[in-house]
């Protein structure tokens, strides 16, 4: 039986790695443990991957990066549009007040 390689790097696939391919593709395993494993494993439209440990690990980084860079970056972004636009209304608000109050005055 040949070898498997991962279908990121083409490096050989080690068993343990393999086993999780193989029971993802048949969707049959009672092991919690082993399930944890084999949801993570990365899949090309509904079909899993053949993926290495180190592959895994960069896939997992990657997507732990950019779920935590994107929120965080976005909310300090609202944020601060929110205080400008508040900031804007205010100075428009007291300028309007001025041209009423001076409209009433003026003879």
């Amino acid at each position: 039986m040949p070898k498997s390689r991962c279908d990121y790097c083409e490096a050989e696939l080690e068993p343990s790695r393999e086993f999780i391919y193989e029971m993802e593709s048949q969707n049959f395993v009672d092991d919690e443990e082993w399930l944890e494993e084999i949801r993570r494993v990365p899949a090309y439209h509904g079909e899993p991957l053949r993926i290495c440990k180190k592959c895994q690990a960069s896939i997992e980084r990657n997507e732990a990066d950019l779920e935590s860079d994107a929120p965080e970056e976005d909310h300090e972004q609202r944020g601060a549009f929110r205080l400008l636009a508040f900031v804007v209304i205010l100075g428009a608000l007291a300028i309007l007040t001025d041209m009423v109050i001076s409209f009433f005055q003026s003879p």
